[in-house]
């Protein structure tokens, strides 16, 4: 058994019968199946998610993070309806702070993981370029159906989710920059960008 089984999301809560059960659709954004599955999260989320925090402010950030994860374990669910299968980790988050951030920041640059060969160097990205190629990974797994004991399209779910919440929530705000800037964890001071909460 999994760890924290009972705290991980499955597609038949979504039905009446099992509808007490439904607050694991939160609870499952924070648990994860072992060590490597939460360092790679928090790999992304170290680089991605932080950049995004600084420009538009904590509460939209935790808004957009959480009913991303939520919309990723809906669209999952939608695949399989009724499976008793556990769904737990932060990926569908993650992904949806990657669809927010291309939205606002497209042409910004990141500093992002990436695999060259058999290890993995840090470069820097552009956003936009970095968000396609996690999206055309994952797209190209769904495709073929791939059978990694991944939930792929929880995954889309949450990068399409983001990126609409990032639409909805902000609108009318600036966000785009004219020419890209490189979004470094450590180089948020003074701060300019940043929404106050």
């Amino acid at each position: 058994d999994l760890p924290y089984a009972g705290l991980s999301f499955r597609s038949m809560y979504l039905t009446i019968e099992y509808s007490p059960q439904i607050y694991t659709i939160f609870t499952s954004m924070f648990i994860h199946a072992g060590f490597a599955h939460i360092i790679g999260n928090m790999l992304v989320f170290f680089f991605i998610g932080t950049a995004l925090e600084e420009r538009i402010g904590s509460k939209k950030f935790i808004i957009i993070y959480l009913l991303s994860g939520i919309c990723g374990a809906l669209v999952h669910s939608l695949t399989d309806l009724g499976s008793s299968i556990p769904l737990l980790g932060a990926s569908g988050a993650i992904f949806g702070i990657m669809g927010a951030l291309v939205f606002a920041y497209p042409r910004d640059e990141v500093l992002m993981p990436l695999p060259v060969g058999f290890f993995m160097v840090l470069r820097r990205i552009k956003v936009v370029y970095a968000v396609l190629l996690f999206a055309i990974i994952e797209t190209i797994i769904v495709f073929f159906d791939v059978q990694d004991q991944t939930a792929h399209f929880a995954h889309l779910g949450g990068l399409i989710g983001g990126f609409i919440l990032a639409a909805i929530l902000l609108k009318g705000r600036k966000t785009h920059t004219k020419e890209g800037k490189t979004l470094y964890y450590d180089s948020f001071t003074p701060q300019n960008n940043r929404e106050i909460d």
